[in-house]
């Protein structure tokens, strides 16, 4: 049964908050942002270095993150969604969910998001209806 009643959305709202998906606005309202999630698994994806190109990132997040991007839950969920039919999605693109935290991220001076000239591989980060090239993440402090 989907989406959950009214009695069961205050738990949904409440698993995702506790889980770092979801971040409260009001008594009531929440709004998407996986900065904590994303920010409680950093350490484990730099376990090689301090820097990763975006495409690993993505990657290695993806395995620690099923439900963000590229991961198996997300792939399962959109899979369902479309229902058999095409479902476009960018190539190189981060969601708009983890552009806001690694945005968010960037601003507390946890990681740093940097781009390179003319490479093929560089990732784009939505945020406001902006566009900026990513080629590496490197974490912070």
């Amino acid at each position: 049964k989907y989406p959950p009643n009214d009695s069961e959305k205050r738990y949904v709202f409440r698993y995702g908050h506790f889980l770092g998906y979801l971040e409260p606005v009001d008594g009531a309202n929440y709004v998407v942002d996986v900065s904590r999630a994303v920010l409680r698994v950093l350490p484990g994806l730099f376990q090689d270095g301090l820097i990763l190109d975006s495409a690993d990132f993505v990657s290695r997040l993806a395995e620690k993150l099923p439900l963000l991007d590229r991961g198996t839950y997300q792939n399962q969920i959109r899979d369902q969604v479309r229902n058999g039919q095409p479902l476009s999605l960018e190539e190189n693109t981060f969601s708009r969910a983890l552009s806001l935290a690694l945005e968010r991220l960037r601003l507390s001076s946890r990681i740093a998001l940097e781009p390179q000239a003319d490479d093929p591989n560089a990732f784009s980060l939505r945020v406001a209806e902006q566009r900026r090239l990513v080629s590496r993440v490197e974490l912070l402090n």
